[in-house]
């Protein structure tokens, strides 16, 4: 029996890091209390663990966790945030995956944690009276890059990675109960313009893929960027976040200049194998020619 198959090599997950920024500033004042946490995940079912956060337990005293273990909270007064961390997870290439990243989130998409008496401002829309960052831009939770497990750059090894703007959803949400009477409000879409915002000065938060705006109009240059700031009024908790989400949001590709996949394998039956073997053993030196056309091989 006579036959052929071809195979294509199954599909090899390539680690990955993904390289974080969280930057920006805290003071705590009053009896001020409050949290503000991280999540990411690729193809988790239901939701995006928790890799990280920080705050002040009631009574003031400060708290990091994850990937934020080594930041240091001021007692009082403003503090500057400015830690970068990765996050190891892997790919098939070509496969479309799902990407979720959330800062102030519970990772479902909605809110979780915030603050009273508290300024988490990690964003570059609002500003406080003696903030030391000022109207800086591009504070917040920002993707700054996919690079190999090693840390060597995807470029390097011939793949690329890119959001699916499409398939990506970016949420913002906050609340102003005390000055405005508000509650939560979301702003949701796909990335037309590459950016959702919701404005309850002095809460706010935005959630931005690459080219989309900051304040002034200046896109971010990074990968993704989460921009919140939960109103730090006296007399209500309330809360701000904001997430990027999506099924199939994201994918690794061959960048155009990699290196060809090895040829299809081919199998063959064991039975034109072994009139190949003979054919040859025939062409040696010193062996019997077979008559022309006998098997359909000639010299």
């Amino acid at each position: 029996m006579l036959f052929a198959i071809g195979l294509s090599a199954p599909a090899n997950a390539v680690s990955l890091n993904a390289n974080f920024r969280l930057f920006g500033e805290v003071e705590r004042f009053g009896l001020g209390y409050g949290d503000m946490a991280l999540h990411f995940g690729v193809n988790n079912s239901r939701n995006a663990p928790e890799i990280g956060s920080l705050g002040y337990y009631p009574g003031g005293t400060p708290f990091t966790t994850g990937v934020l273990s080594s930041i240091s909270l001021p007692g009082g007064g403003f503090g500057v945030v400015d830690t970068t961390f990765s996050v190891p997870f892997s790919l098939n290439i070509d496969q479309p995956a799902s990407m979720y990243i959330g800062l102030g989130d519970n990772g479902i998409g909605g809110p979780e944690g915030g603050s009273i008496q508290v300024i988490f401002d990690f964003s570059d829309n609002i500003s406080f009276g003696g903030s030391l960052l000022g109207g800086t831009l591009d504070q917040g939770l920002s993707l700054i890059s996919v690079t190999m497990a090693d840390g060597s750059s995807l470029n390097d090894a011939g793949l690329s990675f890119d959001f699916v703007p499409e398939n990506t959803v970016l949420t913002a949400f906050a609340s102003a109960f005390d000055d405005q009477g508000v509650g939560t409000i979301y702003s949701t879409t796909t990335p037309a313009q590459n950016r959702a915002a919701v404005f309850v000065f002095p809460g706010t938060a935005t959630a931005k893929l690459r080219g989309g705006y900051n304040r002034g109009g200046i896109p971010t240059e990074y990968l993704a960027n989460l921009d919140v700031n939960p109103e730090p009024d006296p007399f209500v908790f309330d809360l701000a976040g904001a997430t990027i989400s999506g099924a199939g949001n994201i994918v690794l590709t061959r960048a155009s200049n990699a290196v060809p996949e090895p040829p299809t394998i081919l199998l063959l039956g064991t039975g034109f194998i072994a009139v190949l073997g003979y054919r040859l053993r025939q062409r040696r030196p010193g062996s019997k020619h077979c008559p022309d056309g006998a098997y359909g091989i000639h010299a």
